[in-house]
């Protein structure tokens, strides 16, 4: 895909067709809803509003009464735009789930939308690092027909899920991945795996990966071939294993949300375990120190992710665990970086070895919370 290639309509997917969304998505465009036509796949219906001449170009905005309700995209064009306008280094990106349904090879136009879905991220992220996460399906995320797969599994989240999924649909898989291939010669992109949990499933999704330049290679198109490629580690056989994962990948997103639910065997789903839900575990803690030191020792680049990262009570100790960056929601960021901007390395370092002292997430989480007072006197 070249830049001249990029003057043509722009695609936006906005999930389902509801007037609600619809509205939100004309909002951010600062258009109004224009003219409607039905388009009929095998998939379903898909609801196309044609708006003229927004931002120089010609935006049709597509909505689908063929997948579940699905706001996704809509959440990326507002976080990349907000990331965009802060100092943010680099935004973390989930293409839609219903932009690369029913992968194939020969659906070239298909093939077209996901890239173009890709390269509107890409390109809207400007000089700033983009990180696309491929696949993740599955637990409380499906396509279409995902309802038959969610009867199936007792529970889901131990089920085929994320980068399983992936695996067990090859070409949805490759067809993302070639996406993101070609709009990569866009801009500063990066492919991340989630959940990894065992080097196999790494070297498959990389093998899968070589397979999509090869393919791309046969049609001629243009990608970047070092594109950097990490991955997710979001369970303890992850931890275990980060020094030989480190030796396969250029970098490591530490995925707390699933680490803690993982690591602490708690449905973060369910109401009636909800208080054991907690990132201030030492069990936890020390699981993140264990992965930011293999990276370190290892020469790969670690990020963390989840609400431990925009969490302020967190900082201190994040910080003084050596972690120098950290992937959250627009809005968690100024907070985030008034709290890294009162403290010194010293002063982090001295809180995190108070806290690898103790033994209960509560102790740990009134220290934290004590700590963050001090800095911010306004926190509540």
């Amino acid at each position: 895909m070249t830049r001249d290639e990029r003057e043509e309509p722009m695609l936006i997917f906005g999930g389902s067709a509801s007037p609600k969304l619809t509205r939100r998505i004309c909002d951010y465009l600062h258009v109004e809803p224009g003219r409607s036509e039905t388009m009929r796949f095998s998939e379903g219906n898909l609801f196309v509003r044609i708006h003229e001449n927004v931002r120089g170009r010609q935006v049709y905005l597509v909505q689908s009464t063929a997948f579940p309700a699905n706001d996704n995209f809509m959440e990326l064009l507002f976080w990349i735009d907000a990331f965009r306008r802060s100092s943010a280094a680099s935004v973390t990106a989930v293409v839609p789930y219903f932009s690369y349904a029913k992968g194939d090879k020969k659906d070239e136009p298909r093939v077209s939308i996901r890239a173009r879905v890709c390269a509107d991220a890409i390109e809207a992220a400007g000089d700033k690092s983009i990180v696309i996460r491929t696949v993740d399906l599955g637990a409380d995320k499906y396509m279409r027909n995902g309802g038959e797969d969610r009867e199936r599994e007792g529970n889901p989240v131990l089920g085929l899920r994320s980068i399983r999924f992936a695996l067990a649909h090859v070409e949805i898989f490759k067809a993302q991945l070639r996406a993101i291939l070609r709009a990569s010669v866009l801009g500063n992109a990066s492919i991340m795996f989630p959940l990894i949990t065992k080097i196999t499933e790494l070297r498959q999704a990389k093998w899968i990966l070589a397979e999509a330049m090869e393919d791309l290679d046969e049609d001629g198109v243009k990608y970047r071939r070092d594109i950097p490629v990490g991955i997710m580690i979001e369970t303890p056989s992850a931890v275990a294993m980060a020094g030989r994962l480190a030796k396969e990948v250029d970098f490591f997103s530490i995925g707390t949300n699933d680490l803690i639910q993982y690591t602490l065997a708690v449905d973060r789903s369910n109401e009636r375990v909800a208080s054991l839900y907690t990132g201030a575990d030492p069990a936890v803690i020390r699981f993140v120190r264990d992965v930011i030191r293999t990276a370190a020792r290892q020469g790969v680049e670690c990020c963390l992710c989840g609400e431990m990262a925009g969490d302020p009570a967190f900082t201190l100790l994040l910080t003084g665990l050596g972690l120098r960056k950290l992937s959250m929601a627009p809005n968690d960021i100024p907070e985030i970086k008034q709290v890294i901007r009162k403290v010194t390395i010293a002063h982090a370092e001295k809180v995190t070895r108070k806290v690898l002292t103790m033994e209960s997430d509560r102790e740990i989480h009134n220290y934290l919370r004590d700590e963050l007072r001090k800095v911010l006197p306004e926190i509540p």
